[in-house]
């Protein structure tokens, strides 16, 4: 439904953008691509639906998480760690989609190029975001600590010890 939204936002550009190239309506020798009425179609159907497609998402995991809490299936800390993950996400990826989707038509002038950074973006966003939170849990957090998230009690030094070298053996 998301590519739709795009599909419609992106045509309008277009639209608005061959309009005036065939009325070849300039002035000072700047030609009028985006008008408020054409960007403002643009940026309706395609940043506003994956910024709510960031948020309800996060809404939906916490609704879940809080169950899986409540039924005793995950602890505090685990549930601390999911929300504050999907809190990242939501801004991490919400934010470089938008950036990316925003800035596409200043930057692209290329319709189908437009459609194709604005329906991928999200999805290349979110697999940057899981890639460089895996690379921290497998880099950083267990070497160093010995778990992947950082709340929670303080390990004892023998504990923390043995889990680093489960880890490494793990990993190895």
């Amino acid at each position: 439904f998301r590519v739709l939204l795009i599909l419609f936002g992106v045509l309008a550009l277009k639209m608005n953008q061959d309009f005036f190239h065939l009325l070849d309506l300039c002035y000072s020798n700047f030609c009028v691509d985006f008008p408020k009425v054409a960007s403002d179609a643009y940026l309706f159907f395609t940043v506003l639906p994956v910024g709510l497609q960031a948020m309800i998402s996060y809404f939906l995991l916490m609704r879940s998480v809080r169950r899986k809490h409540k039924q005793a299936l995950i602890d505090r800390h685990e549930c601390y760690h999911l929300l504050g993950k999907e809190l990242g996400r939501m801004v991490v990826v919400g934010g470089m989609t938008i950036a990316a989707i925003y800035l596409t038509p200043q930057i692209v002038s290329n319709f189908l190029v437009r459609f194709v950074i604005c329906a991928l973006a999200y999805m290349v966003a979110d697999m940057v975001y899981n890639c460089s939170a895996h690379a921290v849990m497998r880099l950083v957090l267990l070497p160093a600590y010995g778990r992947v998230w950082l709340l929670g009690a303080p390990m004892p030094d023998g504990t923390r010890n043995e889990a680093c070298g489960e880890a490494e053996k793990k990993v190895n």
